[in-house]
């Protein structure tokens, strides 16, 4: 998936001491951190209050935490969202099963997931 490697790239590149490892379960070390990186296409800046999603079928990775990026669709702008300790993403994000409506934002869940809004995440610290 182009997408997320490209948000694997963007991310590595701004966390200089991140190690890029790309494995099943994660894809950066920084400080002894295994970190996935969680990459969404959009069409437009994303704004605070959009989600950012864990897929309930990728609940097997071991993984410390998670940083989140959107990518534009024609690859020209990417935007690193926030990050998250992986427990306390899952104690705070809400469970959404696939054809449940989001009364945030009306839209059509496509797959189970747990869902966070922007805003709610901690800023990647740029070094």
């Amino acid at each position: 998936n182009l997408a997320g490697i490209v948000g694997e790239y963007i991310t590595h590149q701004h966390l200089k001491d991140s190690e890029w490892q790309n494995t099943y379960d994660y894809d950066l070390i920084e400080n002894n951190k295994k970190i996935d990186v969680k990459t969404k296409r959009c069409s437009s800046k994303p704004r605070d209050n959009y989600d950012c999603s864990v897929a309930e079928t990728s609940l097997h990775q071991d993984c410390d935490e998670y940083i989140f990026v959107s990518v534009l669709n024609d690859m020209s702008k990417a935007w690193l969202l926030g990050r998250m300790n992986r427990k306390e993403y899952f104690d705070k994000a809400r469970y959404m099963k696939k054809g449940d409506i989001d009364p945030s934002n009306n839209f059509t869940v496509k797959a189970n997931c747990y869902n966070l809004q922007i805003k709610e995440l901690e800023k990647v610290c740029l070094q």
